[in-house]
C-alpha cells in the first residue's frame, strides 16, 4: 500500500530584478493524496489548463496521466516514480492521474 502525494498547478518564471528567472507557481497549487493498495487508484484533481504535476511517494509507484475519468494505471502504461525522489509531469486541460504500486 502506498500513499502518493500529488500537487498540480501552473508554473512560470519569476521576474526578480537581481537574479535569474526562477521557477514559481503562477496560481494556487492544488494538492491531494492518493492511496494505492495493489490496484490502480485515481486522483480527484483535474488539470484546469496546461499545468505541471509534481508526484512523490516514499515507495516506488507507477503513474499514468490521461483525460478524465482516467485510464487505469499499469506497469506497462505507467511512468515509474522512484521512491523518495518524485517526478514532474506536464499536464493538459482535463488530465487526471492514476497510480499503482510498483
Amino acid at each position: 500500500m502506498a500513499t502518493v502525494y500529488v500537487t498540480m498547478g501552473q508554473a512560470g518564471a519569476s521576474s526578480a530584478p537581481a537574479g535569474p528567472n526562477l521557477p514559481v507557481w503562477q496560481n494556487d497549487a492544488r494538492s491531494e493524496t492518493i492511496t494505492s493498495s495493489g490496484a490502480s487508484a485515481a486522483g480527484s484533481l483535474e488539470a484546469q489548463s496546461k499545468e505541471i504535476l509534481m508526484i512523490y511517494c516514499e515507495t516506488g509507484v507507477y503513474c499514468h496521466v490521461s483525460p478524465a475519468p482516467g485510464t487505469a494505471c499499469t506497469a506497462t502504461n505507467g511512468r515509474f516514480v522512484k521512491p523518495l525522489i518524485g517526478a514532474d509531469i506536464n499536464l493538459l486541460k482535463g488530465d487526471v492521474v492514476t497510480v499503482i504500486d510498483a
